[in-house]
C-alpha cells in the first residue's frame, strides 16, 4: 500500500495486481470477470454499487491486460477525498463477493451476453478490429475468427469465473496506490 499526498481536490485509488498471461487457459474467463466487475457498461458491479447506489464516484473502472508473460488487473476510482475510505471498502467488498459467491446461471448468461454484445460493437470499429487481428497474429501466429471467440465466451463456466476471482482478487496479491 502506498499513499501519496497531493494538492488536489480529488482522491485517486488504484487496486490491482498480477494475473493470467495471454496464453493461460483462464484468460477468457478473466476477460468476462473483468467485464462483469468494472467493464465499460453502466451495469458493471462497481458502477451499480459505487456510482449508482452510493453516488460517491463517477469515474471508476477495472481493466485486464494480458501480455505474453503475465497479466495485469486493476481497478481505478476517482472520488472526493471524504469518500476515499468508503470507496475502497466497497471495491474490496465487491472483490470478496466475487471470490466467495459463484455466479448464478442467469447471472452468468447475462454476463456472457453483455460481453458478446460489446465484442460485436468493437468489431464495427475498423481500428479496433485491426488491433485485435494484429494482437492475435503477434501472440498466436494466426487470426482467431469471431465464431471461435464467441464460442470461447459461451463455454465459460461459473466455476472458472470463481477460480479466476480467487486467483486474481486474493488480498495477499493485491497492491493499493492512493493519490490524495
Amino acid at each position: 500500500r502506498k499513499e501519496v499526498d497531493m494538492d488536489t481536490y480529488q482522491a485517486h485509488l488504484i487496486i490491482g495486481g498480477e494475473t493470467y498471461d495471454f496464453h493461460h487457459k483462464q484468460r477468457i474467463p478473466m476477460i468476462l470477470l473483468n467485464n462483469l466487475l468494472g467493464g465499460p457498461a453502466m451495469n458493471s458491479r462497481l458502477s451499480m454499487n459505487i456510482r449508482e447506489k452510493y453516488g460517491i464516484a463517477y469515474n471508476l473502472e477495472s481493466s485486464y491486460t494480458a501480455y505474453s508473460d503475465c497479466g495485469v488487473f486493476s481497478t481505478y476510482l476517482g472520488t472526493d477525498k471524504k469518500w476515499l475510505n468508503k470507496s475502497e471498502q466497497l471495491i474490496l467488498r465487491e472483490l470478496k463477493n466475487l471470490r466467495e459467491q459463484k455466479l448464478t446461471t442467469t447471472g452468468l448468461h447475462r454476463a456472457k451476453q453483455q460481453l458478446k454484445g460489446q465484442y460485436a460493437l468493437a468489431k464495427e470499429s475498423g481500428a479496433g478490429m485491426m488491433q485485435s487481428i494484429g494482437k492475435s497474429v503477434l501472440m498466436l501466429d494466426k487470426v482467431v475468427d469471431s465464431e471461435t471467440i464467441l464460442r470461447q465466451i459461451e463455454n465459460i463456466t461459473a466455476e472458472e469465473i470463481l477460480e479466476a476471482a480467487n486467483y486474481t482478487f486474493d488480498p495477499k496479491k493485491l497492491s493499493t496506490l492512493i493519490y490524495k
